[in-house]
C-alpha cells in the first residue's frame, strides 16, 4: 500500500483523486449527451436548411403550463408544506378558505377542457384542486415524455417528405429535450433528493423508451408517405349552450322539442366555453361517397386498449377511448355554425397509440383504433348531440357544486393513484370530504 507523507504528497493525492471522480462524472454526462443531445448536423437535409424546426416549448405541452398566478401560487403552497412550525414540529397546513377570491367565494373556472372534464368525471376532489383551487399536479416522467414525444411528432411535419426519416424525427425529440431538461418545469424529474443531484441513467432509461415510441409510431405510419396535415396544434373552441337542444347539432325544429322552452337558435341562451388542442387533422378522401372529408388524429403515448371481452365491453370501451375526440368532434362541429355550415366535414376519428400490451413487453407494438361518426351528417349530429348532453350536464353539476361554496360536497375518488390522495393531507383535517373507504 502506497503510503503519502508530508504535505505535498497527501495535496499530489487529493488532486489524484479529484481527476478521478471529474473523470467519471464526465464520462456518464457523456452518456446522456450521446443519447439525448442530436449532434449540430443531426437534421441535416435541404428542407432542414431552410426551416430550421423551432425550439420553442410546443403547445402539446399545454396541460403541463399554468398561468403565472397559479404556478406562483403553487411554489407558495410547496414552501409553506415544507415550513414547520418551529414551536411543535408540524407542517403548516392549508385552509380551503385562503382560496377565496374577493366575493369570499370559490372561483368558476374560466373554460372547461377535454382534460377538466374527464377529470369531474373520474374524480370531483381533483377536478376541485386542480382547476377550482389552481393547485395543478406537477408534472411527472408520464406526462413529460408525453409532451416531448408530441413536440417531435408536431415538428416532424415541418420538413419536407423526403427528410422525415426516424433519425430525424428522433433528433427532434433530442433538440426539444435538450431545450427543456433544465428547466424548473422539468429539472426535478430526475433529481435526486436531497442532494439534488441528477440521476443520469434514470433519465438515459427514460430517454430511450421515448426514442422506442417514436420508432413505434414510424413503423405504424411512415411520415414520409403522410401529405402535409391540414392543421397542426390547433385550438378548437366553443361556447356551448347549457340548453343542448339549442346547439349546432340538435335535430330541427328545435323550438318544437319540449326541452328547448320555446327558444330557438336565435335567442341568447346561456353558455359554457370549452376550449382544446387537436393534434392533427388531415384531408382524407371517402371513396364510399366520393368526397373529402376530415379525419382527426390525436397521438396517445399510452397503451391501447385490451379489446379482449365480450362485443358489449369493447364496445363500451372504445366509447371511453374516443371521448376525447367527441369533445373535440363537437368543438369543431359548432365552429361550423360560425361558418354558417360552410367547409369540409369531419367523418372520422383514429386515435394512435404509440404502445400496447404485446407478449408481456413494456413497450409494444403501436396500434391505431379508427371511429367512423356516420356517413350522413344527421348521424354524426346525433352522436356529437349526445356529447353536448353529457357536457352540458357536467358544466351545470360543477356549477352547482361552486355555488355551494362548501369544500367538502367536493367528492374524493378510491383510485389509489389519483391526485387527491396527494393533495388533500395538505389541507386542515375535517376541511375536505374524506373517502368512503379505504383506497389503498
Amino acid at each position: 500500500m502506497l503510503q503519502f507523507r508530508g504535505y505535498r504528497h497527501r495535496h499530489h493525492l487529493l488532486l489524484l483523486l479529484m481527476v478521478v471522480s471529474l473523470c467519471g462524472h464526465w464520462s456518464r454526462q457523456s452518456r446522456v449527451a450521446a443519447l439525448l443531445i442530436p449532434p449540430s448536423s443531426s437534421i441535416s437535409s435541404s428542407s432542414a436548411s431552410r426551416r430550421r424546426p423551432s425550439t420553442r416549448t410546443s403547445t402539446s405541452s399545454r396541460w403541463l403550463l399554468f398561468s403565472s398566478s397559479a404556478q406562483q401560487q403553487q411554489e407558495e403552497e410547496v414552501e409553506q408544506d415544507d415550513d414547520y412550525n418551529k414551536n411543535n414540529d408540524q407542517p403548516v397546513l392549508l385552509h380551503p378558505n385562503d382560496f377565496y377570491n374577493e366575493k369570499g367565494s370559490f372561483k368558476f373556472p374560466k373554460a372547461m377542457s377535454p382534460s377538466s372534464i374527464l377529470e369531474f368525471k373520474n374524480c370531483p376532489q381533483s377536478f376541485f384542486f386542480q382547476y377550482i383551487l389552481g393547485i395543478r399536479q406537477p408534472s411527472n416522467l408520464a406526462l413529460a415524455k408525453g409532451s416531448m414525444v408530441h413536440s417531435a411528432l408536431e415538428k416532424v411535419f415541418d420538413l419536407d417528405p423526403g427528410d422525415r426519416s426516424l433519425d430525424n424525427l428522433q433528433n427532434l425529440f433530442r433538440s426539444v429535450w435538450s431545450d427543456n431538461r433544465s428547466t424548473d418545469q422539468y429539472k426535478m424529474l430526475f433529481e435526486k433528493s436531497p442532494e439534488k443531484e441528477r440521476d443520469l441513467e434514470s433519465e438515459i432509461t427514460w430517454g430511450k423508451e421515448a426514442l422506442k415510441l417514436l420508432e413505434n409510431y414510424f413503423e405504424l405510419e411512415d411520415p414520409r408517405k403522410v401529405k402535409s396535415p391540414a392543421q397542426r396544434e390547433v385550438w378548437v373552441t366553443a361556447h356551448l349552450t347549457t340548453n343542448p337542444w339549442l346547439g349546432f347539432t340538435a335535430p330541427p325544429p328545435v323550438h318544437d322539442h319540449p326541452n328547448a322552452g320555446g327558444a330557438d337558435h336565435e335567442s341568447d341562451p346561456d353558455t359554457f366555453f370549452v376550449r382544446g388542442i387537436v393534434d392533427r387533422l388531415d384531408y382524407i378522401r371517402d371513396f364510399n361517397e366520393n368526397q373529402v372529408v376530415l379525419r382527426l388524429c390525436d397521438y396517445k403515448t399510452g397503451k391501447a386498449p385490451n379489446l379482449k371481452y365480450a362485443p358489449s365491453t369493447n364496445e363500451r370501451i372504445r366509447e371511453e377511448s374516443f371521448y376525447q375526440l367527441f369533445i373535440y368532434a363537437l368543438l369543431l362541429r359548432e365552429k361550423q355554425k360560425l361558418k354558417k355550415g360552410v367547409g369540409v366535414d369531419l367523418r372520422f376519428l383514429r386515435l394512435m397509440f404509440l404502445t400496447s400490451n404485446s407478449n408481456g413487453n413494456d413497450i409494444g407494438k403501436a396500434q391505431w383504433l379508427d371511429y367512423d361518426l356516420g356517413a350522413t351528417q344527421d348521424q354524426r349530429d346525433a352522436k356529437l348531440h349526445q356529447i353536448h348532453q353529457d357536457l352540458a350536464q357536467i358544466w351545470l353539476q360543477v356549477k352547482q357544486l361552486v355555488e355551494t361554496n362548501d369544500p367538502t360536497v367536493w367528492k374524493p375518488c378510491s383510485r389509489k393513484f389519483c391526485y387527491c390522495h396527494k393533495c388533500r393531507p395538505k389541507f386542515v383535517p375535517g376541511t375536505l370530504a374524506e373517502p368512503e373507504q379505504e383506497y389503498f
